[in-house]
């Protein structure tokens, strides 16, 4: 099931808590988290999509040596890398977006719900970033990478997106209610909650 984050609180401790330390500072026991995303590659699902993925199967018959490891929860390529392949255009982002448009079809990149989020450039290499949106709202941990060569070939892409995202994005826990959750469990005394409004999509 994919879950929708409808606000996130941060707690500001008191000053009494922290001792010597700055009011600034952080202490891990109070932390909390609503994901662990430190996970290793499970290698019998890699074996297996590096063998049965049929768009990864054709891309490659279509640009020779490439190589790739998955993104476990969409199945698309989180990082592809291999011969350089010319795409038109004439600034980084153009090339980069012709790329996904025509040589990445076969994946399902949901390339209407894409923003261009920077533009990285060095003496021998072009980094196009984007992130996904959701009904306006962004899709944490999205990420549409696209890394040109010096002569503006493609040599990297990676697809942390998803094209399977159904929900309501009206929220279902008030401002009221995140705070008194994140709170739950603490207790030191807490001087202050700021709560985000903004609404953002965990896709997992």
């Amino acid at each position: 099931m994919r879950k929708l984050i409808t606000l996130i609180a941060i707690l500001t401790f008191s000053s009494s808590f922290l001792g010597q330390s700055s009011v600034h500072g952080h202490d891990s026991r109070v932390a909390k988290t609503f994901l662990n995303n430190k996970r290793t590659l499970d290698r019998t699902y890699q074996y297996q999509m590096l063998k049965s993925n049929k768009a990864w199967n054709d891309f490659k018959a279509a640009h020779g040596q490439w190589y790739c490891w998955f993104n476990e929860e969409n199945g698309k390529p989180h990082r592809a890398y291999g011969q350089p392949i010319s795409v038109p255009g004439i600034t980084a982002d153009d090339k980069a977006m012709n790329f996904i448009t025509g040589k990445l079809g076969d994946f399902n990149i949901p390339v209407a719900d894409l923003t261009l989020q920077a533009v990285n450039k060095t003496d021998k290499q072009s980094f196009i970033d984007y992130y996904q949106t959701y009904e306006g709202h962004k899709v944490l941990f999205s990420r549409m990478t696209v890394r040109l060569n010096s002569v503006g070939d493609v040599i990297m892409w990676g697809a942390d997106v998803f094209n399977d995202i159904n929900l309501s994005t009206d929220p279902m826990i008030a401002p009221a209610g995140i705070e008194t959750h994140a709170a739950t469990g603490i207790s030191t005394p807490i001087e202050s909650v700021v709560v985000q409004p903004d609404l953002a999509i965990l896709p997992m």
